[in-house]
């Protein structure tokens, strides 16, 4: 389970994004009481393409301090345009 005191929107890595704009990524926590279902929203797209958003290895750390391993999802992409 995530900290999520320790989990910023600058643990979100968006650098294989094509889409072009300043992007930024935004964290919610819909319930505080489930550390572990966070929102993440990116804004800041002006041209089209994809965004993707990864968290690496180590980026934050659950209560006991220990490190994440890196996101290995296949569906934190989307299109935009």
């Amino acid at each position: 389970m995530i900290d999520s005191a320790s989990f910023t929107s600058s643990d979100i890595n968006l650098s294989g994004s094509t889409a072009g704009g300043p992007l930024v990524a935004t964290i919610t926590q819909p319930d505080p009481a489930n550390p572990l279902v966070f929102n993440v929203a990116v804004t800041g797209m002006t041209s089209m393409g994809r965004v993707v958003a990864r968290i690496p290895a180590n980026a934050t750390t659950d209560r006991a301090l220990n490190s994440n391993p890196a996101s290995t999802s296949t569906d934190n992409s989307v299109k935009w345009n």
